[in-house]
């Protein structure tokens, strides 16, 4: 609407211009050298360009999703050192827990009791696992102070009895009973264990979550007690791992959308897929990159993707669509390429230029998702506009069967 009804509104009221514009002096030539080169060195340019496709290709490979917070700012900002500090010598900056629910009192038995402390050894040694407290630490604390305060002595009771008296004497001091009210339910249907996690991958959360489920299940398997893993550890790790992944299908999705598109508007499978691969290319170098730099797949970077490919198509669509209408005219094909490349790469190379400077600008940020996100659609915007002047004339240049003056022609006539 701005475009296309505002913009043309305006222009109304402005007096026409005289002067050559700058864009002519400046870019018309450079463009028309670009022109003639991408039609003269057809062959060794799409060489080259298989050749970075297929390093990218290798790169993507390498590319790992991975969303941890706390290393996404630098070890000099304060969060960043807070967190380190945490990690090293508190518990940990991430958590979930281990929900138990089974029948009134069945949380203080002697059996349920031994199965979280086994489960308990069973999760401590598992990596990045900082601490584990239940139920079970509060009773082996107070039987610990009553039999001499020895660590031989911190162990549970193998009576129910005991276990109950024990508990309430540490229910009786107002710190005690805020514990057990945080842990365990008042009729001992429900308690909790607590798992401490430091700093680490959503995705590394996510499996040892999971491992912990397994583990749990297990563990109290044919006690009557049910487990459930929750927390905002759990939540949090499992809401990064799906936002991830949707992205990248819903990429997928898009991608196939965009192809439809564009054929639709060429009424050309031909054209359709040489839209394509100019939109490809971009997306395809910086997914590579990001792989070879060890850029992660994380909430951020994983939009880069989606969102460079609905910005690169428009010039490309621009691009194709003046080759074709060039060539109904009636001009050849080398022609029409750098017509093509004249009139609609000067606007492509000024669009690429201002959204590159205004993305760069992100890579300033000392939020590094920010940082790249920003430095990478720049990058974007600069390969699609060399693949755009590049890659798709080299293209038109080395299939005169299917791409030259005579077909193209032939095909607008028959669509019109």
């Amino acid at each position: 609407v701005m475009s296309l009804v505002f913009v043309p509104t305006l222009l109304t009221l402005v007096n026409p211009e005289t002067a050559q514009p700058p864009q002519e002096r400046w870019l018309v030539g450079p463009m028309r050298r670009v022109a003639r080169f991408s039609v003269a060195y057809a062959k060794p340019v799409l060489v080259t360009a298989l050749a970075a496709g297929a390093v990218a290709t290798a790169g993507i490979s390498r590319l790992r999703v991975d969303t941890n917070h706390i290393n996404f700012f630098s070890e000099r900002h304060p969060l960043h050192q807070s967190a380190d500090v945490i990690d090293r010598s508190l518990s940990g900056i991430y958590s979930f827990n281990i929900l138990l629910e089974g029948p009134p009192d069945s949380m203080k038995s002697p059996d349920t009791l031994q199965r979280m402390e086994r489960l308990r050894e069973q999760l401590e040694p598992l990596p990045y696992v900082r601490k584990v407290v239940s139920v079970a630490d509060y009773v082996k604390r107070v039987n610990r102070e009553l039999n001499g305060g020895g660590e031989e002595a911190a162990v549970l009771p193998a009576s129910a009895d005991a276990i109950a008296q024990e508990l309430f004497l540490f229910g009786l001091s107002d710190d005690g009973r805020a514990e057990l009210e945080r842990m365990v339910a008042s009729d001992y249907s429900r308690a909790q264990m607590a798992v401490k996690l430091a700093s680490m991958s959503s995705d590394l959360v996510f499996e040892q979550i999971n491992q912990a489920e397994r583990l749990a299940t297990r563990a109290f398997e044919g006690s009557g007690v049910t487990t459930t893993i929750t927390g905002s550890g759990a939540i949090f790790s499992t809401l990064d791992h799906y936002l991830v992944v949707s992205q990248l299908s819903s990429f997928a999705t898009a991608f196939v959308t965009v192809f439809a598109v564009i054929f639709v508007v060429f009424r050309s499978a031909r054209y359709g897929f040489l839209g394509v691969v100019a939109t490809a290319v971009p997306v395809v170098s910086v997914l590579g990159l990001m792989g070879w730099m060890g850029i992660s797949l994380n909430v951020a970077t994983v939009m880069v993707a989606s969102v460079a490919l609905g910005i690169v198509d428009d010039d490309t669509i621009h691009f194709i669509n003046r080759y074709r209408r060039e060539t109904h005219r009636g001009v050849e094909s080398a022609g029409a390429i750098e017509l093509a490349t004249v009139h609609e790469g000067r606007a492509s190379l000024t669009t690429a230029i201002i959204n590159s400077l205004g993305f760069g600008l992100m890579v300033f940020s000392e939020y590094r998702p920010t940082a790249w996100f920003g430095g990478l659609l720049a990058l974007t915007m600069g390969v699609a506009f060399i693949a755009e002047v590049f890659v798709v004339p080299a293209v038109i240049t080395l299939l005169p069967r299917v791409y030259g003056a005579a077909p193209a022609a032939g095909r607008l006539g028959t669509a019109a």
